[in-house]
C-alpha cells in the first residue's frame, strides 16, 4: 500500500462487516473473506501510511477475530470496530472532501 486510498478500502471492509454484526446480530456471508483479505492488506502498509502500527495491530486483532469467531467475541469485535472507525477518521482520502473543508467540491 502506498497511500490513503489504499489504507481507506480495508477499513470501510472491517467496519461494514463489524457494524453489520454488532447493529444487527448478522454475519454477512463473505465475513471471514473480508476480514483475512483486509488484514492481507493492512500488513502490507508501509511506513508512511498513517499511524502504521497501529494498522498492524488491527490487522493482528483481526486474525484473533478470525480464529475465534465474531459471536464469541463481542469485546474484541468492539475494541477493533472503535478502532477501524477511529482510523478511518484520520485517513484523509485526495480528492474527497471531508466535512470540515471549507469547500465540498471533488477534484
Amino acid at each position: 500500500m502506498s497511500d490513503a486510498t489504499d489504507v481507506a478500502g480495508p477499513l470501510i471492509d472491517i467496519r461494514d462487516v463489524l457494524e453489520t454484526f454488532r447493529r444487527h446480530q448478522i454475519l454477512i456471508a463473505d465475513w471471514a473473506a473480508v476480514l483475512s483479505n483486509a488484514a492481507k492488506a493492512l500488513d502490507q502498509v508501509s511506513a508512511d501510511v498513517v499511524a502504521p502500527s497501529a494498522l498492524i495491530q488491527l490487522a493482528a486483532q483481526l486474525r484473533m477475530l478470525l480464529a475465534n469467531g465474531l459471536p464469541a467475541d463481542a469485546e474484541t469485535v468492539d475494541r477493533v470496530a472503535d478502532e477501524t472507525q477511529r482510523l478511518l477518521s484520520q485517513t484523509r482520502i485526495p480528492g474527497i472532501p471531508r466535512p470540515e473543508d471549507e469547500h465540498w467540491e471533488f477534484a
